[in-house]
Formats: structure tokens, sequence, C-alpha cells
């Protein structure tokens, strides 16, 4: 694969040669660099197609993406901001959006988070992870019911997102909603079964059920699996030295 990407990078070097500002080569040789983790080479031909091409909205959302993996905030959000006035009206833009509420909410920047994913939803009704994300800085935010809407959206749009499942389960036992709390985090499970922090938590719904056996199985798994914080794995033992004996 490697001597593949080699190859084509070779030919597309050539057409370069004789015509220095072809967008699509210059993206085609950003995507073969990358490939090959030469970020440097991606960056010059990124950087090349965006001064020949300064409009071009897909030229700014791939450039924006690549500087975010990169680690530079900064110049990503500039190029975000750039995209979206220019192509206000262009549905490609939840992608820009999407990318400043993901710095923001890493940044603890929660309601510039949340006005940027509220603009994904605008756009892209269907995009559980814009909706989860939206759910989280919301929480962050002490929005608890608006999370819950956003939140419930997520796992509507995709069953299969796990962290929208347990959080919307921490909400139901916040609220002592017990047999809704238990759904959700058996849904945690079932959409990805090392999610063990809804092991612990499906422990105390159980325990608050009363169903003391199966209390004492999740917070045993736990307790078998968790690798995290040692703190969390203390409170599971207590949790189930407290059980009564069967």
């Amino acid at each position: 694969k490697l001597s593949a990407h080699a190859a084509q990078i070779a030919r597309l070097r050539r057409l370069l040669d004789a015509q220095h500002d072809h967008l699509a080569t210059h993206m085609e040789l950003a995507y073969h660099y990358r490939q090959l983790e030469n970020h440097e080479a991606a960056l010059t031909h990124y950087r090349s197609a965006l001064n020949a091409h300064p409009n071009d909205l897909q030229v700014l959302l791939q450039l924006s993406g690549f500087l975010l993996e990169l680690g530079a905030e900064n110049e990503a959000l500039k190029l975000c901001r750039r995209g979206i006035a220019q192509h206000p009206e262009d549905a490609r833009i939840s992608a820009l959006y999407f990318n400043q509420g993901y710095v923001h909410m890493r940044n603890e920047r929660y309601a510039e988070a949340r006005t940027a994913f509220e603009q994904v939803v605008k756009w892209d009704p269907n995009s559980a992870k814009a909706w989860n994300n939206l759910g989280n800085v919301q929480l962050a935010l002490g929005e608890t019911d608006a999370a819950r809407q956003a939140l419930t959206a997520a796992v509507a749009a995709d069953s299969g997102i796990a962290e929208a499942h347990y959080n919307l389960g921490s909400l139901f036992l916040q609220d002592r909603q017990l047999q809704q709390a238990r759904q959700a985090y058996l849904a945690t499970i079932a959409a990805d079964s090392t999610f063990i922090r809804a092991y612990y938590a499906l422990g105390t719904v159980y325990k608050s059920q009363g169903a003391m056996a199966e209390a004492g199985k999740a917070y045993q798994f736990f307790i078998d699996k968790w690798q995290g914080d040692p703190n969390f794995l203390r409170q599971a033992r207590q949790q189930l030295a407290q059980l009564p004996k069967p």
C-alpha cells in the first residue's frame, strides 16, 4: 500500500509540474501524503490549494479538519469562521460548525460549543454525534431538560452511540426514574460492551430496585474490568461489600 501511494505521488507531481495551481492535484497529493503520515507535505499541498482557490469550501473543510488532528486549534477555528462566512447557505458548513463546537468543548467554552452544535443540528438534524455533543455541553451548563432532549435525539439518530445512552441513564437516575435508567444503561452496554462505567451505574440502579443479586454481578463485572481511576474502583468494592449476603 505504501508503494502504491508513493507511485501516485510521483504521477501527481508530474501533473503538477505542468499545472502548478491545479486544485484536484494538490488535494490528491495531500491525501496520499497523509496516508504516508507525511504531515508536513500534506499541509504544504492543502495550503497551496487554498492559496490558489481561497473560496473553495472543500479545501477549507479538509484543511481545518486536518489541522484539528494535528492540534492546531486556533488556525482551524479561523478557517472554520472563514468558510462559514464565505458559504453561509451551503449545508456542508455543518462540518465547520462541528469542528468549532469540538474545539470549544475541549477547551470548556461550553456556551460557544452549544451555539456551534445547535447550528450543526439545524443543518443536519440526523447527526447523532452533534446531538450527543450538544447534550454534553448542555449538561455542563446545567441545562438538564435541554440535554435530555438532545441526548434522546442522539440515540434516535443512532442507537449505537453508547455515551448518549449512558448520559440519559444518569439523568434518569438523578430523577429516580429507575426503570428508565436501567434500560438506558443496558442500551449503553448493548451499544458498547467495553463501556465499563455503565456496569457500575447499572449496579447502583439494581441496588436501588432491591435486585441485590443483579447489583452484585454488575459491581463485580466492573471491578474485574475497570482500569481507570482507582477511587472509582474502591467505591465499587465498598458498594459490593455493603450488599446483603445471599
